[in-house]
């Protein structure tokens, strides 16, 4: 979606090729598969915990990509390995969950632990 419409630049410096308006459509992606998967969610997380979950996967999302492309700027390489080339290397194929997934489980340990104190 950022590729198709973007035109306004996240990080020029870090990453040109993100925008804002792919950004945009990574919390809508977010927000789909949330809802599609709102069955997988633990009974115990309050619905308003669950409205969360997007908002924290597509910022952490962006932030591993980010966080990955900077590395890879410090360290002066293209690909961030040669597994997978033509993509730029493994890590660039799961660099969003590097953050996406250690936040999401913290965050539900989080409202598991308020929900047991509330």
């Amino acid at each position: 979606m950022g590729s198709l419409f973007g035109r306004h630049r996240l990080s020029p410096t870090l990453s040109p090729s993100k925008t804002w308006e792919g950004t945009l459509g990574n919390l809508f992606g977010a927000s789909l598969g949330t809802a599609i998967l709102w069955f997988a969610l633990p009974d115990w997380m309050p619905t308003i915990a669950g409205v969360g979950v997007p908002l924290l996967i597509s910022v952490a999302a962006i932030w591993g990509d980010l966080v990955e492309s900077l590395l890879k700027r410090e360290f002066a390489v293209k690909d961030a390995g040669a597994w997978l080339p033509g993509f730029g290397g493994l890590l660039d194929r799961i660099d969003s969950l590097l953050l996406a997934v250690p936040l999401t489980f913290y965050y539900a340990v989080g409202i598991r632990w308020l929900s047991e104190r509330i």
